[in-house]
């Protein structure tokens, strides 16, 4: 059943865009461009009659107006924060649900605002923070460890334990091929600090064997 004045809308930032672009100009290369292509290959198996997305420069937008789509859509985005992840790159979001008109030439979307909010003021790390009113629709989420809680906030679990060890090593190769401006600027390494961390208390979370942390809180000399 589709809802045409409201759906799940989901903003994604793709973190460090703007330097991996300049580096790509820099060194003459299309790196970060055939990363991003091959990220972007998740959505060829999306049903686009019903998942709607679009992207521009370093924003991914998503959004589905059938209400009943909660779960499934959730699965979307966490098919393409791995898909990204896997090609090094992170990603940090919000998810809504609320009142989403669009055309070729207008955009209306308090449910678009809730998510870039929730992206640009609360998510900080690496993850997609899910709007409490989903939540509040659909509390088997939480059950199913969909998503997890953090105070009065949520966010999307990327991680079963079927997929942990191929999130854990994508998250572990993107970390050490990103080291040296990790030396250079704290805050992304705040952000590759906080991946790992999640994902080690995921481990214990999915009763797993928690590997051994890749990244430290200070260098040793």
């Amino acid at each position: 059943m589709a809802d045409a004045d409201h759906a799940y809308v989901a903003y994604l930032d793709i973190l460090g865009y703007k330097e991996l672009l300049d580096t790509d100009l820099k060194e003459g290369t299309q790196t970060f461009k055939e990363r991003m292509t091959q990220a972007y290959r998740t959505f060829e198996t999306v049903n686009n009659s019903r998942y709607h997305h679009w992207s521009i420069s370093d924003s991914i937008f998503i959004s589905c107006s059938e209400r009943p789509a909660a779960k499934e859509f959730l699965l979307i985005v966490k098919d393409v924060y791995v898909s990204f992840l896997k090609e090094g790159l992170l990603i940090r979001g919000g998810l809504s649900f609320g009142q989403h008109f669009q055309t070729q030439s207008i955009t209306y979307s308090p449910a678009l605002t809730k998510a870039y909010l929730l992206e640009s003021e609360i998510a900080q790390f690496p993850r997609v923070m899910v709007d409490a009113n989903v939540v509040d629709m659909f509390p088997g989420l939480e059950d199913e460890a969909l998503i997890l809680r953090t105070g009065i906030h949520y966010f999307l679990n990327v991680v079963t334990a079927e997929t942990f060890d191929t999130v854990w090593d994508a998250a572990k190769t993107s970390c050490i091929a990103s080291m040296q401006i990790i030396h250079r600027k704290e805050q992304v390494r705040i952000k590759h600090r906080w991946l790992q961390d999640y994902l080690l208390e995921a481990a214990h979370m999915l009763g797993l064997n928690r590997p051994e942390p890749y990244l430290t809180t200070f260098d040793k000399s």
